[in-house]
């Protein structure tokens, strides 16, 4: 009975979580969302983190490499998020965390960087991990879908990317 137990926790992990990160996956998000949204107060903060330059870390260093900079971000996000968050692995270099209620995206973005430049001081990689970051809160008022909560933080982000790349972009002219 105790080994039947074993094997139903240990599927239903494999069913819910990222083998590689042991973040939420999708589906377990979707499963989880309807719950959140009944216990948040009215208010989501949903974040989107995606690592920056991974195909420079697959193509240079390798693929094991890039696994451990997706490790590494998904590792910082749970982190920098409070513990009733829901970290998901979105897909690829994605990663995405709703938490119930209003929360501190500044706190968020300098958990994150502060994190990942723990894991670049010590790593010995040859490399440097970074994320742009979009953090935004949302009135449950206003919008319950997650798609639209998702695709408006996925501005912020690309915003947040695109500015490091025109920033990236001036140095290398000077």
């Amino acid at each position: 009975m105790q080994y039947q137990h074993y094997l139903t926790d240990t599927i239903e992990k494999m069913y819910r979580c990222d083998g590689l990160t042991r973040l939420l996956n999708r589906t377990a998000l979707k499963n989880e969302f309807k719950g959140l949204l009944d216990r948040c107060g009215g208010k989501l903060t949903v974040v989107l983190a995606d690592l920056d330059g991974l195909k420079t870390i697959n193509d240079t260093y390798g693929h094991d490499d890039g696994d451990f900079a997706i490790c590494a971000l998904a590792d910082a996000l749970r982190e920098s998020c409070p513990e009733n968050a829901l970290c998901v692995r979105w897909g690829g270099d994605e990663m995405v965390a709703v938490i119930a209620g209003e929360y501190s995206s500044e706190a968020i973005r300098s958990g994150i960087d502060r994190r990942l430049n723990e894991v670049n001081a010590h790593s010995g990689k040859p490399y440097r991990i970074s994320a742009s970051v979009g953090v935004r809160t949302f009135s449950t008022d206003v919008t319950s879908r997650f798609e639209d909560m998702v695709r408006d933080t996925d501005q912020l982000m690309y915003s947040e990317k695109s500015s490091k790349k025109q920033h990236a972009d001036i140095v290398r002219q000077r």
